[in-house]
């Protein structure tokens, strides 16, 4: 995952700024949602749908979300203490199509396939 960072401006709960690259082109928007709380919206393209978004709490990712080109939703990855926990797979029409649970080191331990009433979980033989 890509450094963020914002030139160092700090803002107030409610503001925003747009982030920049080294060569100053605007690739989103960084909102302060709390004291210690705030969102990234990246969109590359700058044509008001978001590619991506990353929400932190004391300097600390707790989510992200990719999304579709039309804006909805495809990803799903909610984070304990900076580390991946869940994510939820999303179906172009908006349905869950998966929820993979992280265990937190390098891979998954289940996944939850709700289309198929199915659990699948994985053994670890090393």
């Amino acid at each position: 995952m890509a450094v963020f960072a914002c030139a160092g401006k700090s803002l107030r709960v409610g503001e925003s700024a747009p982030l920049t690259d080294k060569a100053g082109k605007v690739f989103g928007t960084r909102y302060q949602l709390a004291d210690k709380s705030e969102r990234l919206v990246i969109d590359e393209d700058q044509n008001g749908v978001p590619e991506k978004q990353y929400i932190f709490a004391d300097e600390v990712l707790t989510s992200s979300e990719h999304f579709y080109p039309d804006g909805k939703i495809r990803v799903r990855t909610m984070y304990l203490r900076g580390n991946a926990n869940r994510s939820e797979v999303y179906r172009p029409d908006g349905s869950l199509q998966g929820v993979a649970y992280h265990n937190g080191q390098d891979g998954v331990d289940a996944v939850d396939l709700p289309g198929k009433k199915r659990r699948v979980e994985f053994l670890r033989t090393r």
